[in-house]
């Protein structure tokens, strides 16, 4: 993300053209990852704080522009997707070591008109790799690794044009996609067992309202609908059963909305 947050005052530059930039953190929150940006560049330093400490890591990730990084629940390392010389590639750091060794996960033969990212299951067992088809996407591939079995990066779908927007949720993985459904729908797909046979609509889609986005909290399924220029955000239990909707004083937009699939809370903005 791109939201100005306070690192530590003394870790700094007093330069008021540098600006620090959330990236991300450890599962246990005792490791940042933050990039610091000069003026109104794109490209990042990558620098990684130890929050117990508050002291800097040694490692630092080169001044470029980064399209997703992941730290390890161990802590050991970073998934990293970076764009340089035209294209994007995804790259694994361990701490300890020199970043110009660091090895090549994915990306080979994408041009520059390919976005590649990087998330990482919160039990680290799982690395998903999405390809965007342009920043305003109409298509989306979606490629996993199991990092626990070791085995090679494999596709879950790149044979089909339509947007897909992933997101963990225990053993399955929630797909919101306007595949054969152009308002939108809600299919799991196990991590296990990827093959398309085995994906599910949990959430059909609905006539009168288009998904603008959804969030796993709580072990449900927060659903953002944009009905008649005004959001509604129903509630889904984890196969798909109504669980109702929460409730605005008036008709509004909503934004933002956020959760962890293991937390007991969702994060929304409302105006």
């Amino acid at each position: 993300g791109s939201d100005e947050v306070l690192v530590d005052p003394h870790t700094l530059s007093t330069d008021l053209t540098v600006s620090v930039n959330f990236v991300d953190y450890s599962e246990d929150g005792s490791l940042v990852a933050y990039g610091t940006r000069t003026g109104g560049a794109d490209e990042l330093l990558v620098k990684f704080l130890n929050v117990d400490t508050r002291k800097e890591l040694t490692d630092q990730l080169p001044l470029a522009r980064y399209l997703g990084i992941e730290v390890t629940p161990d802590k050991k390392g970073v998934y990293y997707s970076r764009f340089a010389n035209g294209v994007s590639r995804v790259y694994y750091h361990a701490f300890g070591t020199d970043n110009a060794s660091d090895p090549l996960i994915f990306g080979d033969g994408y041009g520059p008109e390919k976005i590649l990212s990087v998330e990482l299951s919160p039990d680290g067992r799982w690395l998903l790799l999405p390809v965007y088809y342009g920043w305003a996407a109409t298509k989306v591939e979606l490629w996993m690794k199991n990092l626990a079995a070791g085995t090679p990066v494999t596709p879950i779908v790149n044979d089909i044009e339509a947007r897909f927007a992933p997101k963990f949720g225990g053993d399955l993985l929630y797909v919101e996609t306007n595949w054969e459904a152009p308002h939108g729908r809600i299919m799991t797909i196990p991590l296990a067992s990827t093959a398309r046979s085995n994906w599910k609509t949990v959430v059909p889609e609905q006539k009168d309202a288009v998904i603008d986005d959804f969030a796993l909290a709580d072990g449900k399924l927060f659903v953002n609908y944009l009905r008649n220029v005004a959001s509604s955000v129903k509630v889904f239990k984890a196969d798909g059963k109504s669980a109702g909707q929460i409730e605005f004083p008036a008709l509004g937009t909503v934004g933002g909305i956020s959760g962890r699939w293991d937390g007991g809370e969702m994060f929304f903005t409302y105006t």
